[in-house]
């Protein structure tokens, strides 16, 4: 008895000495957010694990060449040109079959989910190349002072002109907002899914997957393709299915001119160069998937 005594007495004094190792790790900017995220319900041992790894880091360079990027300075054409187009007829297919049946399921045209997937990733070829997991929580913290004073430093000099220290606080305070509810849904779906959040790559505004959906828009609108009772938006019958469940959220079947087409897209990426880009190479594919 006294024995048992003695080593609940040693055992208990060990954890009373021993430092809280991990949130001596976790980096003081990273805290709070840890914080947060746990007072909305994920679990704090899983944000601990992610929070103390090593590859985590802030990502200001990319946040400000966000602030000044420009959608009339992309290269759209190249998505029209004869490389893009038969590697889109290839895709078509390749996957004719699961084409086939979502096109029945959802009423979307299979020439438009491929524009969608071309324009987005190359036909699945080309996911981006920033770290998920560390974009977003930038993005989340870019509205606190000193970070934001960071990201405005590296803005070259030619576009302050036009961009003042006060108009880019204004766009961090929008876009953390917004990066908060996209973060918290990347670490519920590669937790739910048993993904390392730190091997996801993506765009420079979080978006993920062959079919680059922020993660927010997984549950709304993703949509298992292969019958695994899983979404994988880095599985090509997955992605095929979740791009058309999105066009018929936003009413596709319903849009029966140019137009209301070009709404419909906008919804996907709110770009007229984007939803003009998609509508155009649907149209070329018309003949090849009759």
């Amino acid at each position: 008895m006294k024995r048992t005594s003695f080593c609940i007495l040693l055992f208990v004094t060990f954890l009373l000495l021993t430092p809280d190792i991990h949130a001596a790790d976790i980096p003081p900017a990273f805290q709070g957010l840890l914080q947060r995220l746990h007072r909305d319900g994920i679990d704090h041992g899983y944000l601990t694990d992610v929070f103390t790894r090593r590859e985590l880091e802030l990502m200001p360079e990319i946040v400000a060449k966000g602030l000044i990027r420009r959608e009339a300075r992309l290269n759209y054409a190249q998505f029209l040109e004869n490389y893009a187009l038969n590697k889109s007829i290839s895709y078509l297919k390749t996957h004719k079959d699961i084409l086939s049946e979502v096109e029945a399921r959802f009423s979307v045209p299979a020439p438009v989910v491929v524009a969608v997937i071309c324009v987005e990733t190359a036909c699945g070829t080309y996911l981006g190349r920033y770290t998920t997991v560390n974009l977003l929580a930038t993005q989340v913290l870019s509205a606190q002072p000193e970070i934001c004073q960071a990201i405005y430093r590296l803005i070259p000099p030619e576009e302050k002109k036009s961009l003042t220290l006060k108009m880019v606080q204004k766009r961090l305070e929008g876009k953390s907002t917004k990066a908060y509810r996209e973060l918290k849904a990347f670490l519920n779906y590669t937790r739910d899914h048993g993904i390392d959040p730190f091997s996801i790559q993506g765009s420079a505004e979080g978006a993920i997957g062959i079919p680059q959906f922020l993660p927010s828009n997984i549950t709304l609108y993703g949509s298992d393709g292969d019958g695994d009772r899983k979404i994988d938006l880095f599985q090509h019958e997955d992605a095929i299915a979740s791009v058309a469940s999105f066009l018929k959220a936003f009413r596709w079947s319903q849009a029966g001119t140019c137009q209301k087409q070009q709404e419909v897209i906008l919804q996907y990426n709110p770009s007229r160069y984007y939803a003009d880009t998609v509508l155009k190479l649907a149209g070329e594919l018309k003949d090849s998937w009759r």
